[in-house]
């Protein structure tokens, strides 16, 4: 089902209606017992503007929650417990009477101290929300450039007071979820096939202008590297992926004109600007024989394989008309093999945390000779004997997970209910449970971390 404002606002709505929010204690008052004792015994020293010590009971608030005031509360409460107050010289109150008022003030003083102490109701920021929907749908996917620029206070971006919720805010969330939901559900029956991808140096367009000057191709066809860094750069373009995922890379190769192993980096580049560069891991290669080192990394669409040597420089690279007699030591790289993308399952987590329980089969076309063509995209319907049951079923179970607890069902009901008014206005079966996902991955229970004092639980 296509983005509109209808179904925003609808998603939003929910947000608003069904939140939960604590309410965060803004006031701990002093009781007027507490006040009155503090004038019948201590107001001759401490009023006006000769109160001694600057401590003036006619300035002193009622409200613990404030640091200023609490803090002076709490210097009354010890100078009287450690009988410190009132004076020898003065009247005394009975003991009966001070007791009351210490265990009095000691209530109010600790409900002030439980109230600041505790964690401030904030949402998930931009990486923590990433983080949990990548882990919650089993996929690979950066949300998190996706969703406005966090808030920060003292140069942290996860303090509650500054990480608000707009508009903007909804609207990106309901884009963003039904992204990854669009990621994470099954688009075939089968798993996609791993695709193999080769590359090497001499494979590539950099090849014809630096080989025999920069860099030196041996008779077993790899390439020698002498100095890492500069142009040409260690990318291969030949090893450029089309499909996001997760990648086996084995690199082959070894030490050359060199005594000690040489230490590598391998990393993935793009022409993407602005893009991250990352780097994935570093190795060594070692003299004598071609050695294969083997990593599985995350790679995104049209990235490409960088290969870079440390320690070793060759000064003259850039002046020097061959290579053939440079005795410096290199990187000889022979191949370097992309398997993928890797499926860890399928379908995925997410798939399954929807659809279990559920029969979803594809749509047969008319001409099953279509099936073969390599534009054919299957489609798939829902059979279901009771829609409210198994719609319940997986809200329920998404819910759950997303929402960090036990769930009864007045908490499903309102999910459920927007499943059956999408239902009513002719979306099929699978659109009105994405629209329904997609309201719970808006709600302020997954949005926000509401989480009670104590133990944490499995959830």
């Amino acid at each position: 089902m296509k983005f509109n404002k209808r179904t925003l606002l609808a998603s939003f709505a929910l947000l608003v209606l069904f939140a939960r929010v604590p309410v965060i204690c803004a006031q701990v008052p002093v009781n007027q017992q507490s006040r009155d004792f503090l004038l019948d015994h201590c107001a001759d020293c401490h009023q006006g503007e000769q109160a001694e010590g600057g401590f003036d009971l006619e300035k002193l608030g009622k409200n613990l929650a404030k640091k200023s005031e609490f803090a002076k509360w709490e210097r009354v409460y010890d100078r009287l417990s450690r009988g410190e107050m009132p004076p020898p010289e003065a009247d005394a109150p009975e003991a009966a009477l001070r007791r009351r008022f210490l265990a009095s003030l000691e209530n109010g003083l600790t409900a002030a101290h439980a109230s600041s102490k505790g964690t401030r109701l904030r949402r998930l920021n931009r990486r923590e929300y990433e983080n949990t929907l990548n882990d919650l749908l089993g996929i690979r996917l950066k949300l998190a450039d996706r969703l406005p620029e966090d808030g920060r206070s003292h140069e942290f971006d996860n303090i509650g007071s500054a990480l608000g919720l707009s508009m903007v805010h909804m609207q990106k969330y309901v884009e963003t979820i039904r992204f990854a939901l669009d990621e994470a559900i099954a688009k075939s029956t089968r798993a996609p096939e791993a695709e193999t991808i080769r590359g090497s140096y001499a494979k590539t367009r950099e090849a014809e202008k630096f080989l025999g000057k920069v860099w030196k191709e041996l008779p077993d066809g790899a390439v020698v590297r002498f100095s890492g860094g500069g142009y040409p750069s260690g990318m291969i373009r030949s090893t450029r992926v089309r499909q996001a995922g997760k990648y086996r890379i084995r690199v082959t190769g070894y030490a050359y004109q060199s005594g000690e192993p040489i230490t590598f980096s391998v990393g993935g580049t793009t022409f993407q600007r602005g893009a991250e560069l990352p780097t994935f891991g570093y190795f060594q290669f070692f003299p004598g024989k071609p050695q294969t080192v083997e990593l599985v990394a995350q790679l995104e669409s049209n990235y490409m394989i960088q290969i870079e040597p440390y320690g070793i420089q060759d000064p003259q690279r850039y002046k020097r008309q061959s290579i053939a007699d440079y005795g410096g030591p290199g990187l000889a790289i022979q191949t370097v093999v992309l398997e993928g993308p890797l499926m860890d399952q399928y379908p995925s987590r997410g798939h399954q945390l929807i659809f279990e329980g559920i029969q979803r089969k594809e749509i047969e076309p008319a001409d099953p000779r279509q099936k073969a063509k390599s534009w054919y995209r299957p489609r798939f319907e829902i059979v279901s004997q009771d829609e409210a049951g198994d719609a319940r079923q997986s809200l329920q179970r998404v819910a759950s997970f997303a929402f960090r607890r036990r769930l009864t069902a007045d908490d499903i009901d309102p999910y459920l209910s927007l499943f059956e008014s999408e239902r009513t206005k002719g979306a099929s079966f699978e659109e009105a449970l994405r629209q329904a996902v997609t309201a719970v991955f808006c709600s302020p229970r997954f949005l926000f971390l509401d989480e009670n004092p104590g133990q944490r639980d499995d959830f």
